[in-house]
């Protein structure tokens, strides 16, 4: 039998206390025959004299005693921490009354009702944590309540009004340093001040739309936060209007007006109130006014003032139009939409806003590309230039600056060591516009019809000065008084780049060995219709301008492999997948293996927030492929599937009479009781064709002509390069964890490469295509540069196309010149 521990009465009585008649009078009877045979006598507090029990750390529900001299509840958590059993002496001039308890360790006793007792050790547990999160909250809400008095008492001094603006706002920063109390109770933080302000909504102070001022509240907007608040909370998503005279927090308010159904009536007529009152109701506004009124917010100049995200999305925008799909994912809580799970349901917020947006005078939505933009352009203020004076040169001014502030200029240093070594890594060296004009202008177009080559970009140069461009870089020399020039020489941080070394005329030079693919444009092509297509493919988007008239674009790319790897290289590759795609902003980009409402919902959404539609097909084996396109440019008219292989018959917003089909897929050797690929192929001979497909399963692009569909299709990259992209293949990983390595030849080492994809076309004229790289370069590549920059272990295939008559007459006339002239290539 288990060993039963007994406080009794008589540990009481040893420590000198005696507990009262009253107690002694109220011991109740026991539960029942067993719980009697103990003799266990369960002492409860009158009910008018002792607050509730509250269980102690112990594990027993402990009630606290008053004090009869002074009146204060007694706190036990002291006593509570001793082991039960132990005596424990009780202050001067308390009572501790104890009880005898009978505890069966395996058989835990819980006494129903009013009474003291143990209960089971679970709700126990649950008390206390409750008891504890309780008190935290009730400590949050003490410190709150602080933090908005002193907010309060801050407004009311003069000096706060002398500093307001004319809207009556007061900067919080200055708000702080006015009242010392203020800053030390938010311990600096203005973070602190704006979530006490904005999680009180009867607090009577109002945040500007930026969250940097703040003001007291007028009685009319007190009446809007309140019903807001009110309703919202409601489960009809109405309240009566009795209600909301009735509260609390506007009691002070209704006595000093006559009226008090007519002030609530003109509080809530007003266009920034989300409620509005309809005869004996209050309730939210029409959905779409609120979408409405939250966009023009938005878009407003006070809002771009603050906001330098939308600011930058409106400058890189041709013509100032935002994708509302990026506006529906980045402004959630504004908008008040439902938070975007997926492209697709990103796609029914923005149309939800489009049509909310259609009656808009300040913004200009266009229902078809499902952008929105401004009426009249915004122009960023421009601050006023400040005159600095130039202080005589000296020999010595440089290492003086770097003497006088050692841990400043160090950390500059530091710092631009690892921007340096990050942004001429070969890959974001490969996928950064601004360094890739950055070494045309200084290289020049190569030599031959492939990538820039490591012997000639070994002679590539540039200063920090050119490098300004890079935001980051700029903002690390702004810090700084000292010339880059001067931190290379006091500094060990320049003098150990990754990627580059300096001269002693403050030159960057690159050191690593890499190549840089480049667009190679096709015989036959114009030559101004190929530097504007580069152009818009490969230059800094506020520099891009519109596609060329007459032109398409197409990013075809197996994702594959990527989407299969959920580890956490996986989801480091899958990063650099998303930036290879947002690279080059084509007109279509179709994704082998991407399931764009599944595994691939990432990408899929990181595309559509960029202003691309969709559509996807999938088969029952798991095998999906998808297709996006410009909704800037295109408008879909119609789609046919067949099994994962899908096509999709886009049309020209400027122009519906041009019309191409896309098709995305990931064809198989052909036998009997497969499915046909008629249908995805059957359109007009007219209708220009564009088809991008994974040919592993064919053996790799050399095998297309396996498949009668696509036999006689020509592929862009042969065509124009001369053979087909090159990649590295990945090693079986037979259960290995980390990243996926290279196949390596047994014998030499090197890297093994195949030719898996192709973009196949038909009735289009062939303008650019992005080179591959050399064999040599991708054969002895380390395995760790292969993964960085191989992350699928394809290689993106970007091309663009002219569909107008004359193209296709000049590249008719060039295939035939070509065809005539002797040649070593051979196709079967």
């Amino acid at each position: 039998m288990p060993q039963r521990r007994q406080v009794t009465r008589e540990h009481t009585r040893a420590a000198g206390t005696k507990p009262s008649a009253a107690w002694e009078s109220r011991a109740p009877k026991s539960a029942n025959a067993g719980h009697a045979a103990t003799q266990t006598h369960q002492l409860q507090a009158p009910v008018d004299q002792t607050p509730s029990p509250r269980p102690s750390r112990s594990g027993v529900q402990v009630t606290p005693m008053k004090s009869r001299q002074e009146g204060h509840a007694f706190d036990e958590d002291a006593s509570s921490k001793q082991p039960l059993g132990h005596d424990v002496s009780p202050p001067p001039g308390l009572e501790l009354i104890e009880r005898k308890i009978d505890v069966d360790v395996s058989d835990m006793l819980h006494i129903p009702g009013d009474s003291i007792g143990l209960d089971d050790p679970s709700t126990v547990a649950g008390d206390l944590s409750n008891t504890t999160e309780s008190k935290k909250s009730s400590s949050a809400n003490v410190r709150v309540s602080r933090v908005l008095r002193l907010i309060h008492e801050a407004l009311s001094c003069q000096e706060a009004a002398a500093c307001a603006d004319p809207e009556g706002f007061v900067s919080i920063t200055k708000l702080m340093r006015l009242r010392p109390d203020l800053q030390r109770e938010t311990f600096g933080s203005t973070r602190a001040i704006v979530s006490a302000v904005s999680g009180s909504t009867g607090g009577g102070l109002r945040l500007d739309k930026g969250h940097r001022r703040i003001r007291k509240q007028s009685a009319d907007e007190l009446v809007r936060a309140i019903a807001e608040r009110d309703v919202e909370s409601s489960s009809e998503g109405a309240i009566p209007l009795d209600q909301l005279l009735s509260s609390p927090d506007l009691r002070k308010s209704f006595q000093l007006v006559k009226d008090p159904v007519l002030f609530v009536q003109q509080a809530l007529s007003h266009a920034d109130s989300a409620t509005i009152m309809r005869g004996s109701r209050v309730e939210l506004r029409p959905r779409g006014l609120q979408l409405l009124r939250s966009a023009e917010e938005l878009f407003s100049d006070e809002h771009l003032a603050h906001d330098s995200r939308l600011r930058s999305k409106l400058a890189e925008s041709v013509g100032g139009a935002v994708p509302l799909t990026w506006l529906c994912a980045r402004y959630v809580d504004r908008l008040g939409v439902a938070p975007p799970n997926g492209a697709r349901e990103t796609e029914v917020s923005a149309q939800e806003l489009c049509d909310a947006l259609k009656d808009s005078k300040l913004l200009t939505v266009d229902p078809r590309r499902l952008t929105v933009s401004r009426g009249t352009p915004y122009k960023t203020p421009l601050s006023p230039a400040v005159d600095v004076p130039a202080s005589p040169a000296s020999p010595n001014t440089p290492s003086t600056q770097i003497v006088a502030g050692i841990g400043k200029e160090a950390r500059v240093a530091a710092q631009l060591r690892q921007l340096l070594d990050f942004y001429f890594e070969p890959f974001t060296l490969q996928h950064n516009r601004y360094l890739l004009d950055l070494l045309a202008r200084r290289v020049g177009s190569p030599e031959e019809r492939g990538p820039w080559v490591a012997e000639v970009l070994l002679g590539f140069h540039c200063s920090f000065q050119e490098l300004k461009g890079l935001g980051r870089i700029a903002s690390a020399l702004a810090k700084t008084k000292a010339s880059p020039k001067a931190l290379y020489m006091e500094s060990d941080e320049l003098k150990n780049l990754k990627h580059l070394h300096m001269s002693e005329d403050g030159q960057l030079h690159l050191a690593t060995p890499m190549e840089i693919r480049s667009f190679v444009g096709a015989e036959g092509a114009s030559p101004e219709v190929v530097s504007d297509m580069v152009r818009y493919l490969a230059a800094a988007r506020e520099q891009r301008g519109q596609a060329p008239s007459g032109t398409v674009s197409v990013v075809s790319y197996c994702v594959r492999e990527v989407l299969a790897d959920i580890s956490v290289q996986g989801q480091q590759r899958e990063a650099r997948v998303k930036r290879q795609l947002l690279m080059h902003h084509a007109d279509f980009v179709c994704l082998q293996g991407l399931d764009a409402e599944g595994r691939g919902e990432g990408l899929a959404s990181t595309l559509s927030e960029d202003g691309y539609g969709f559509a996807c097909a999938w088969d029952a084996r798991g095998e999906a492929n998808s297709i996006f396109w410009d909704r800037s440019r295109w408008e879909q008219s119609g789609s046919q599937e067949c099994e994962a292989a899908l096509a999709v018959d886009l049309c020209l917003i400027e122009d519906p009479a041009v019309k191409i089909r896309a098709v995305c897929l990931r064809p198989k050797v052909p036998y009997t009781g497969c499915a046909s690929l008629h249908d995805v192929f059957d359109v007009p001979t007219t209708t220009p064709v564009v088809v991008c497909a994974d040919l592993t399963l064919l053996g790799g692009a050399e095998g297309a002509s396996i498949v009668e569909e696509i036999a006689y299709l020509p592929s862009v990259a042969l065509e124009v390069l001369g053979e087909e992209l090159t990649a590295p293949i990945a090693a079986p990983r037979e259960g290995r964890p980390g990243e996926p390595l290279p196949l390596r030849a047994a014998a030499s080492g090197l890297n093994k490469l195949r030719c898996p994809d192709a973009v196949l076309y038909r009735d289009l004229a062939p303008v650019a295509v992005l080179s591959g790289h050399t064999e040599g370069y991708m054969v002895t590549m380390a395995p760790d540069e292969v993964v960085k920059q191989f992350p699928a272990f394809r290689l993106p295939i970007v091309a663009a196309f002219d569909w107008r008559p004359c193209a296709l007459g000049r590249a008719a006339a060039a295939a035939q010149t070509a065809a005539s002239e002797p040649s070593q290539r051979i196709r079967i």
